[in-house]
């Protein structure tokens, strides 16, 4: 949707293609929704050639959405709220399946509470933090989105 820019991811896919080392994974990214930029965003995907990022778009039921969110490494929310009173249920659903979220900053994200947590090492890159993990006590994962964004 408009609240959401996926510019930004990819920007990020982009520059990970370019940079990527021989030790970093290629990646994988599905991007789940239905919304009325989907086309739009799908012909972007086709025109960008990536080689070491794939890049799908998909819609889900409930059961397959919220097997795919515990299989994740890391979920994106790029949502930012053209009222900037919503708050992006994504970022719950994603919390409920123990993956670290990262999100774009926006005012109504302090309403998560206990939810918006710190890793062992915040990240603030390009207006995006990490705003929750699996645990308190879990890895730095900086070095992934130092090179994602």
């Amino acid at each position: 949707t408009p609240d959401e820019d996926f510019d930004i991811l990819l920007e990020a896919a982009v520059r990970y293609d370019e940079l990527k080392q021989p030790h970093h994974p290629p990646l994988l990214v599905l991007v789940t929704g239905k919304g009325p930029q989907k086309e739009m965003y799908e012909k972007r995907i086709l025109a960008l050639s990536l080689r070491h990022v794939v890049i799908r778009t998909l819609w889900l039921s409930f059961h397959d959405y919220a097997t795919l969110l515990g299989s994740a490494d890391l979920g994106v929310c790029l949502h930012t709220s053209s009222s900037g009173l919503d708050l992006p249920m994504k970022i719950l659903d994603m919390f409920g399946s123990g993956l670290p979220v990262a999100a774009l900053r926006y005012p109504t994200l302090n309403e998560l509470g206990e939810f918006a947590v710190s890793c062992a090492e915040s990240v603030h890159l390009a207006g995006v933090g990490l705003i929750g993990c699996r645990e308190k006590n879990s890895p730095p994962i900086s070095g992934l989105l130092g090179i994602l964004l």
